[in-house]
């Protein structure tokens, strides 16, 4: 097998900052005009194809990314419970949150006036993350991952008792 090129490295390392072929393309010194085909074209060479999945994989093994935490984050998410943020009608800090319920909390807000503090705070998306774990467990009509957003979960028909 021979060794890709210092442009093709280029462009496999460009690509992984973003996974856009056509800009990893531009980055790595090919043409703008035609970044769109040439991006594609290297991405279907099988020794750039190869390259890019073992530094992928070199990637995920090295920050510990895997199926099982991916799917337990959505899964704090979509089971985050607000309620869990406060005790007693006061804000628990944030140091004293559950790691489930942290993880669900995208940021916060203090805002601190003469007579009064606020606190808001942003929760993940529950809904996105519910619909990631519904594709990845089959819920939906069809096959696992299918992307059809006409799709209603199989058995919800069943629970209103149409057809």
């Amino acid at each position: 097998m021979s060794k890709l090129t210092p442009k093709q490295e280029q462009f496999i390392a460009e690509y992984l900052i973003d996974l856009n072929a056509s800009q990893a393309a531009i980055r790595a010194g090919y043409s703008a005009k035609g970044a769109s085909v040439t991006g594609t074209r290297l991405l279907a060479n099988t020794r750039i194809a190869s390259a890019i999945a073992k530094r992928r994989a070199e990637f995920s093994k090295r920050l510990d990314i895997n199926q099982e935490r991916v799917l337990t984050e959505y899964a704090r998410i979509a089971f985050a419970d607000v309620r869990r943020l406060y005790r007693d009608g006061n804000f628990i800090p944030v140091q004293q949150l559950d790691d489930d319920t942290a993880a669900a909390v995208v940021g916060i807000d203090v805002n601190v006036t003469a007579d009064d503090c606020v606190v808001k705070v942003k929760m993940a998306d529950k809904l996105r993350a519910l619909d990631a774990l519904s594709k990845h467990l089959g819920l939906f009509r069809g096959e696992p991952g299918d992307n059809d957003e006409d799709d209603k979960p199989s058995g919800f028909v069943m629970i209103l008792g149409g057809s």
